[in-house]
């Protein structure tokens, strides 16, 4: 009856663990998915536990009831039989755990591996769009313009959202003064989100050249935003706004005196 009891107080007990366990992994993974692996595991192997104290109090019960027939091999069957029991649970229980961490370390692996290798590739494509950048922006400065057009192009067609090289484009078709050009790739390079006075000031010119002087002054005025030392502009704007041609003039002779 002792041995009874005792037992029936670990299944409870085990139970009461699993129970805990379980509470706790489902309340701190939302937190992180360490928390799952840290308390599922115990659950589990606690309520393996108590299910099983729980089956060795009843063959407990059954055995003292039909102790009558044969006292001592009724005794020894019991505890071999729990002692098998155990050890296939146990087994069964470490296997699984080997092979979920197995499978969980190749898929960890896995995904460094890619990440590496992906990390790679984009500081590797990073070095190649930079150097073409730098071997367009040499030629243009040695005035090779045609030789600065092709190899920014063909760099654009491996990198087509390259701001930097839009506006090497805009430079190299401005300096051989095709302005049609020189106007698409300087907006395309706007478009894309490139922001300077340098920029905006061809912007002013390329718009005023076409006639849209609307488009023409607004640039300008963005380009003194950032830069207002730019006299050319302040020339340019009194002739196109002659109401205010006094101020421009007065603003292109103060930067003027100051260079």
């Amino acid at each position: 009856m002792q041995q009874e009891e005792e037992l029936a107080k670990l299944s409870r007990r085990y139970f009461q663990l699993a129970v805990v366990s379980f509470f706790l992994m489902a309340f701190l993974h939302g937190l992180s998915s360490f928390f799952f692996t840290v308390f599922f595991w115990p659950a589990l192997g606690f309520g393996v536990l108590a299910f099983y104290y729980q089956r060795a109090a009843k063959r407990e019960e059954q055995a003292k009831t039909a102790q009558w027939h044969d006292p001592d091999g009724q005794s020894s069957s019991g505890s071999n039989n729990r002692r098998i029991t155990l050890m296939v649970i146990v087994s069964a229980l470490s296997l699984l755990v080997i092979i979920i961490s197995l499978i969980s370390s190749r898929k960890s692996n896995g995904t460094s591996s890619d990440g590496t290798t992906k990390t790679d590739e984009v500081e590797t494509q990073g070095v190649v769009k930079s150097d073409e950048y730098e071997k367009a922006r040499q030629e243009y400065n040695s005035q090779n313009y045609k030789r600065s057009i092709s190899t920014a192009r063909n760099a654009l067609i491996s990198d087509p959202g390259n701001k930097e090289l839009m506006l090497v484009l805009g430079d190299d078709y401005g300096a051989l003064k095709q302005n049609d050009s020189s106007f698409v790739w300087f907006d395309q390079a706007y478009q894309n989100g490139a922001r300077s006075a340098y920029l905006s000031h061809w912007l002013g010119y390329l718009y005023d050249d076409k006639g849209n002087t609307t488009e023409g002054i607004q640039f300008y005025k963005d380009a003194l935003k950032q830069d207002s030392a730019r006299t050319q502009i302040y020339d340019r704007l009194a002739e196109l706004e002659p109401e205010r041609a006094a101020w421009y003039k007065m603003k292109s002779r103060q930067w003027a005196e100051k260079k």
